[in-house]
Parts: structure tokens; C-alpha cells; sequence
């Protein structure tokens, strides 16, 4: 496995404040109250993939952003008590101990803007209000400004600013929410292509149905566009089944799979990770997922609210057992507190102390 970033330091970010998280491992189980800050470190990590496109700052995981302007994303990004508009956070690159700092500063503008400048941005009939909101942002890295634009609360064609400079990746990052294998679509070039992973693909959808013989794909010709859809060959059935037909837990199982392949030598960020897989198939699914990554140089980032998966994970390969972390977020006063537990030190504390990880 891989620790690619070994610090976290959050000034500002959404509800978290002064929040510290040092010596990060190679696999990081991150959990605490609802509200807590989970999802927003999640968000934070995710970043890293392209830090100087707004987009990517919009792109908000907790869902529903897609049918939100992005000047109303921009406007819940920000903590809603603080009269500042900024986001502020470091990390700290494990291999060359270099120390980065990236904040995203807006402010919130009331503007009349003329037809034609209005025409500039989008087209809009004659009785349209002249009178127009708008963040300008600026995004920097190090404190040197890689980015700046205008994030307007109508409908345009684009942000403006958003794309027009050179993409900024501090580590490659593939980020799995916890409903995505019922949203999203499965792709699977890269699995079906490495005879050693497709046997182990196979090995563990077995854990699910026994009879499983084979997965294969079949393209699916459109009018409009072209697409495969992936088929299960299974004992006594005379044709392939279309995965879709299949539950919940082996789509989830292969999504996972595929995303670790997807994150080789970057971070995995797999939140609610033990989403539709039920316990009995946890043990198999989890190690499976821990060796796969140490095989693929990933950094594992967790979060859960299971107790039972928790426990699982830290014991499903016990050799791992100092490479985890176990973080629990919790409020104090007016700041964000990270509880960091080692593996074996977090099985202890619960199994001998009764002390409680979430």
C-alpha cells in the first residue's frame, strides 16, 4: 500500500474548524457523529485531483448539486456563521515532506450589468432583471493565485473562469459514494482485460452466487450512443443474465473492485464503504479490497457508522493491523477534534475496554 498524504490540516471547510490529522496511513477508517465532518474531509481529499478548477470545489458529494445552480453549491460551501467566504486547508505529501496550503476565497458582489455584458454570458430575454448576484473567487495554491472567475446565480453556459487554464493535480484521486452502484454506471475495460484480476473478480462474485461461471460484456447498439452492458453466465441457465437482474451487494462488490484498479498509485476514497454488503460477505469483499491496494500503491480513506464493519475491516487481515488508522471526529466547543487510534490499538480499546470507535 501507499501513504501518499501523511498530514491534514483544516483551517476552514464547511462546519470543520482547526481540525489536525498527522502520521495518516495507508489505510484511514474515518468515523464520529453525524455531522461530525466526515463527508466534508471526504470532499477535501477529493479536491486534491484538481484544486485550481472551481468545478471541482462545486462538485459536491453529498448529492443533489446536479439540479443546484453553481452559484447556490458555492454559496453552501462556506460556513454559514462565518461572515468570511473561505475555505482553507493544508496537506503535507508523505514522499517529499512538501507542505501545501490551498484556499478557495469568494466574495459575494450585487451587480448592474449591461444588455450587452449580460449577452456576453448568456442570452436573456429584454425584461430581464439587469440587476445581478455573483461570486469572484479565487483559488490559490502556496498562496500564489492559480485561478480566478465569476460564479453567477442565473444559468450560463459555462463558469465563467472555470476551465481555461492548465489542470492542477496534487495526487490522483477516485472518490465512491455510497449509492453510486445503484446511480452509476458499470465500466470494467480494465478488470475483464488482466486475466489475474478477472479470476479474482470471479473468485469473489462467488461469495455472492456460487453458480457464477463467467462475466462478459455486450455492446448495446443506440441511435443516440453506444454502450455495453455486462452479462453473467451462470450454471443451468441457458443464456447470460444481465447484471442489472443481480442485487445490490455484488453490484456494490464489483464497483469497488473497479475503483481500486481506476485509483492505482493515487487515494481511494470509499465513503460508507460497507453500503449494501452484507455481513457475511465482509470478510471476503474487505480483504480482498486492503491487498488489492497494497498491490496498487492506493491510500485508503473509509468513513462508516457501522460498528460491525469497523470491526471487520481492522481484523479481516490481520498483517494490515498497524497500517490502519482509526479516526473518530468529534465537536469541541467550536473546533473539530480527531481521536486517531492504531489498528491493534484500536481493537484493544474496544475489545478490552469497551471503549466505543464511532
Amino acid at each position: 500500500m501507499a501513504v501518499h498524504i501523511s498530514d491534514l490540516l483544516i483551517d476552514t471547510y464547511r462546519g470543520i474548524k482547526n481540525l489536525e490529522m498527522h502520521n495518516l496511513s495507508d489505510i484511514n477508517i474515518i468515523t464520529g457523529d453525524n455531522n461530525c465532518g466526515k463527508t466534508s474531509i471526504m470532499e477535501v481529499f477529493k479536491n486534491l485531483n484538481n484544486i485550481n478548477d472551481i468545478n471541482t470545489w462545486l462538485d459536491d458529494i453529498r448529492g443533489g448539486h446536479h439540479k443546484m445552480l453553481p452559484y447556490d453549491v458555492m454559496e453552501n460551501l462556506f460556513n454559514i456563521d462565518s461572515d468570511r467566504k473561505e475555505l482553507s486547508y493544508g496537506v503535507k505529501k508523505a514522499i517529499s515532506k512538501e507542505f501545501l496550503s490551498l484556499r478557495l476565497e469568494a466574495v459575494r458582489e450585487v451587480s448592474i450589468l449591461s444588455k450587452n455584458e449580460l449577452r456576453e454570458i448568456a442570452s436573456f430575454p429584454n425584461d430581464y432583471n439587469k440587476e445581478v448576484c455573483r461570486f469572484s473567487y479565487r483559488i490559490y495554491c502556496n498562496n500564489l493565485c492559480e485561478k480566478k472567475g465569476m460564479v453567477y446565480n442565473f444559468p450560463t453556459p459555462n463558469i465563467r473562469g472555470g476551465n481555461n487554464s492548465k489542470k492542477l493535480t496534487l495526487v490522483k484521486v477516485k472518490y465512491i459514494s455510497p449509492v453510486e452502484h445503484i446511480t452509476g454506471d458499470v465500466y470494467l475495460p480494465k478488470v475483464l482485460d488482466s486475466g489475474e484480476l478477472y479470476q479474482e473478480m470471479l473468485a469473489l462474485l462467488k461469495e455472492f452466487d456460487k453458480n457464477i461461471i463467467s462475466i462478459n460484456t455486450e455492446k448495446i447498439n443506440h441511435p443516440y450512443r453506444n454502450r455495453k452492458v455486462y452479462k453473467v453466465l451462470v450454471k443451468g441457465q441457458k443464456k447470460e443474465l444481465p447484471l442489472d437482474v443481480y442485487g445490490d451487494g455484488m453490484k456494490k462488490a464489483i464497483f469497488l473492485m473497479n475503483a481500486v484498479v481506476i485509483a492505482k498509485d493515487g487515494i481511494l476514497l470509499l465513503d460508507e464503504f460497507e453500503t449494501a454488503i452484507h455481513p457475511s460477505e465482509m470478510n471476503k469483499v474487505f480483504s480482498w479490497i486492503l491487498k488489492t491496494c497494497q498491490r496498487f500503491n492506493i491510500q485508503l480513506f473509509l468513513t462508516s457508522h457501522s460498528k460491525e464493519a469497523i470491526d471487520k475491516l481492522l481484523k479481516c487481515v490481520p498483517e494490515f493491523q498497524n497500517m490502519i488508522r482509526v479516526i473518530t471526529l468529534y465537536k469541541k466547543e467550536n473546533e473539530t477534534v480527531a481521536r486517531v487510534l492504531e489498528g491493534r490499538e484500536a481493537i484493544e480499546a474496544q475489545d478490552d475496554l469497551g471503549l466505543e470507535l464511532r
